[in-house]
C-alpha cells in the first residue's frame, strides 16, 4: 500500500492549518472599512452654517448653494463607490437644509422688496373711520 502525501504549498507559503474543533473558520476575505464621504460632511456643515448666515448679505446663499452642490456630488460618489463610501444620510441632510435655506432667503428677499415698495405707500394711506358717515 502506498501512502499519498498531500500536495506541498507554493514556495514561501505556510501549509493551510485547520481551525481547532468547535471554532468558526475565518471569513474568506475581510471587506475594507467604509470611509465617510468628505463631500457629504461638507454638504451637511455648509447647510447648517447657511441658516444663521441668511442675514449676512449673500453669504448664507453662497453656503446654501455649495451645500446643495456638494450634496449632489456626494450622493453620486456614494452610489458609484460600491459600498466603499458612507455618508448618504449626511449628504441628504445637507441637501434638505441647503434647499430650505435657499427657499428662506428667497422669501426674505421677497419680503424686503415688498416692504420697500409698500412701506412708503402705507404712510400716506388715510384711515377710514366708520363712525363718520
Amino acid at each position: 500500500m502506498t501512502q499519498t502525501t498531500p500536495p506541498l504549498p507554493p514556495t514561501g507559503m505556510a501549509p493551510p492549518v485547520a481551525p481547532p474543533p468547535g471554532a468558526t473558520p475565518p471569513p474568506p476575505f475581510a471587506a475594507p472599512p467604509k470611509r465617510v464621504s468628505y463631500m457629504a460632511v461638507a454638504s451637511l456643515v455648509l447647510g447648517i452654517v447657511s441658516v444663521p448666515m441668511i442675514c449676512c448679505c449673500g453669504a448664507g446663499f453662497v453656503a446654501a448653494v455649495l451645500a446643495i452642490v456638494f450634496g449632489h456630488v456626494a450622493v453620486g460618489q456614494i452610489r458609484r463607490s460600491e459600498g466603499r463610501l458612507d455618508g448618504a444620510g449626511m449628504a441628504v441632510a445637507g441637501l434638505v437644509i441647503g434647499y430650505a435655506s435657499v427657499a428662506l432667503q428667497i422669501l426674505a428677499v421677497i419680503f424686503l422688496v415688498a416692504s420697500a415698495i409698500l412701506g412708503p405707500c402705507a404712510e400716506h394711506t388715510h384711515h377710514f373711520h366708520w363712525h363718520h358717515w
